[in-house]
């Protein structure tokens, strides 16, 4: 059962502990259990033996930086930093040559936060649960007979001080005016907590909850609630569909009627770019196995086809900081995810490519993208599909001259308008929708008493 008062206790030992900084120079902690390799503090530096690389990158930065003050943006709304950060990232894509997994995930900061950028009032409480074998079926059988219960997925929850200490008020509130906690229902006492699941991007194959500290940091501030935050495992050492059956079990851990007990409503998935795939393909999974579905969904230029076909991929690499990797690519985030043989077959699966599924019956949607993206075609495609359904609501923001995930740079102007819309989507149109279904659904039990007991009296009356 949720137990608020120690997760009061171990925030206060987290308050307490706060100059217990961990050492920069230490090896770091392994994110998930044989999923991420270590760095150690000499791992910092091997960058120093290229230097081509960083040549590379200087002349580039600097000529950008030129051209941006001289000449203008790619874009008129675009500010100096998002230059450089575009440029530098597509500078990368000349020394493939020295790319491995390994500096991958260490440039992209996949074992530690992004430096600089995390608030000085963020809490940051890391956890792991066991995963027990809960009997799930279809395409993730196979992997469910191997858990024993032995296997761990570590995970983080992250809330500003200031709405912990709201969080905290309110209960000691609810304790003196006895008020309910817990919901009882079916035998079961619910929590009343509403949480985020947070799925996050890196193209399957990197980046950790470590990386997204900052941006779910906002993302709590913004909707008021605690964001629970995965580490699922990560190709190439775990390809599809490792991340789902983690996606999935992260889902059920937070619903368990023995452990945390958050009702299923009070649930928002948030994913971006290949989180949000996943996030698309764990609601497919609990849909298709008629399990709880989660209260909402929000999507971040959701990646959700794999086959790289809409037009957006060739007519946008000018102005997206995502490029698309050539076929040959060692690194190619597909072929690391897909390791089956038969990838031409896998890709256009709908847990590999959600655009390709049954899209009808699922939470009410926010989905948001830039419009000069590489995957705003498929954004576009996937809305269209959503709409047509006449089942599944969605709400589409499309923001003019922003690129993908833009809502991670908090130093744009339409990265807090869209915090923003975030957050009035969670507090304000999810319930409309939960109610409006709710009264649905209680209208259809009536009318199926209704019929029920009318066929029950004309068959008193035919005997």
């Amino acid at each position: 059962m949720y137990n608020f008062t120690s997760f009061q206790t171990s925030i206060q030992n987290k308050l307490q502990n706060d100059d217990k900084k961990d050492n920069p120079h230490q090896k770091s902690k392994v994110l998930v259990k044989n999923t991420v390799v270590c760095s150690s503090s000499n791992d910092s530096w091997k960058l120093l033996d290229h230097v081509g690389l960083l040549t590379s990158q200087a002349t580039v930065l600097t000529s950008n930086f030129l051209i941006h003050h001289l000449s203008g943006p790619c874009k008129p709304s675009w500010p100096i930093q998002l230059t450089l950060m575009r440029a530098a990232v597509r500078a990368l894509t000349d020394h493939s040559h020295l790319a491995s997994v390994d500096n991958l995930r260490m440039i992209t900061f996949t074992n530690s936060s992004i430096p600089f950028i995390i608030p000085s009032d963020i809490i940051v409480t890391p956890v792991s649960f066991r995963v027990f074998n809960r009997g799930l079926l279809g395409i993730l059988k196979d992997l469910e007979d191997c858990e024993s219960g032995n296997r761990e997925i570590s995970a983080e929850w992250v809330v500003p001080k200031g709405l912990w200490r709201k969080m905290n008020d309110d209960y000691h509130l609810s304790v003196s005016q006895q008020k309910h906690i817990y919901i009882d229902q079916d035998g079961i006492k619910w929590s009343n907590e509403k949480v985020i699941l947070f799925i996050h991007g890196g193209g399957y194959c990197m980046l950790s909850t470590k990386t997204y500290r900052e941006l779910n940091y906002r993302l709590s501030k913004a909707t008021g609630r605690r964001v629970f935050a995965i580490n699922y495992r990560l190709a190439p050492e775990f390809p599809f569909p490792c991340g789902l059956h983690d996606a999935v079990h992260s889902f059920l851990y937070l619903i368990d009627p023995n452990g945390l007990a958050i009702q299923p409503h009070n649930i928002v998935v948030v994913g971006d770019s290949a989180g949000g795939g996943l996030t698309l393909a764990l609601l497919y999974y609990l849909r298709d196995n008629q399990m709880s579905l989660p209260g909402g969904v929000v999507l971040f230029s959701p990646w959700v086809d794999l086959t790289m076909s809409s037009a957006s991929w060739n007519q946008n690499p000018s102005f997206d900081w995502l490029f698309k990797p050539k076929d040959d690519d060692p690194l190619h985030p597909v072929k690391l995810y897909l390791s089956h043989e038969d990838r031409s077959k896998m890709i256009k699966h709908p847990y590999v490519s959600p655009l390709f599924g049954d899209l009808n019956n699922l939470p009410p949607m926010l989905i948001q993208c830039g419009d000069c993206e590489l995957l705003t075609d498929e954004i576009n495609e996937l809305v269209k599909k959503i709409s047509a359904t006449g089942t599944t609501f969605v709400q589409h923001e499309v923001y003019e001259d922003m690129v993908h995930v833009f809502q991670a740079f908090n130093f744009l102007e339409q990265s807090i308008k869209a915090l923003d819309s975030v957050g009035y989507f969670v507090r304000y149109v999810l319930p409309i929708h939960q109610r409006n279904t709710l009264i649905s659904h209680n209208r259809h039990c009536a009318n199926e008493c209704t019929v029920v007991g009318t066929i029950e009296r004309s068959i008193a009356r035919f005997w």
